[in-house]
């Protein structure tokens, strides 16, 4: 079973909707569903039906709470990935975006995680919802915590005033969705720290 069925993410609060309101108990256990049909059958070949029927629900309640296969996806991947986990109490930019590199990992590591965002990455070069999906939940996400991590390190003159935040955000999605597209066993702790020393120096 996946780490949906022990961890809580806010996104699995009990969202207000017109009609009925959504079940949270239901909804955790929808997107634990999700993730375990991922790991049994890759993301490619989940389909909503096959969440639904794995969920003991009907498909309506499915399109009721996600609009799309993406959307859905997004959203295990969140609870799956919270932001919590990808903090840290360091006071180094280098140090604080080694740690959220190796906890990242760490996380990829256990199906189900990196197999939905790799699906969804895959699925965006071909579903303009899928893309709209990737881009505003996901990049946005990950985006904004390297970007606090970035200026704060500026703040604190760690970096050089004239060191390029956005190129460094671009910098290091990209090392870390070649290798999860490629090779995801080379995303490991000796990468993590090599990533974050050649951005951060």
């Amino acid at each position: 079973m996946s780490s949906l069925d022990q961890t809580t993410s806010p996104l699995l609060e009990v969202k207000k909707q017109a009609g009925r309101p959504r079940s949270e108990r239901k909804h955790r256990e929808i997107l634990a569903a999700a993730a375990d049909l991922v790991s049994e059958i890759g993301y490619d070949a989940a389909t909503m039906e096959g969440v639904a029927a794995r969920a003991g629900v009907g498909k309506q309640t499915i399109y009721r709470w996600w609009p799309s296969k993406g959307a859905l996806y997004a959203e295990a991947y969140t609870a799956l990935v919270p932001r919590a986990a990808l903090t840290s109490n360091a006071q180094r930019a280098e140090i604080r975006l080694t740690n959220l590199l190796s906890h990242l990992f760490d996380l990829y590591a256990m199906p189900p995680a990196a197999q939905i965002l790799s699906g969804l990455i895959c699925e965006a070069q071909r579903n303009e919802i899928a893309r709209d999906v990737l881009h505003d939940d996901l990049i946005e996400r990950h985006t904004s915590l390297l970007q606090e991590i970035f200026e704060e390190g500026i703040k604190a003159g760690e970096l050089g005033t004239d060191f390029d935040v956005d190129w460094a955000v671009s910098d290091v999605i990209a090392n870390i969705w070649y290798r999860l597209l490629t090779d995801p066993a080379l995303l490991d702790p000796a990468f993590a720290q090599k990533l974050a020393q050649r951005v951060c120096n």
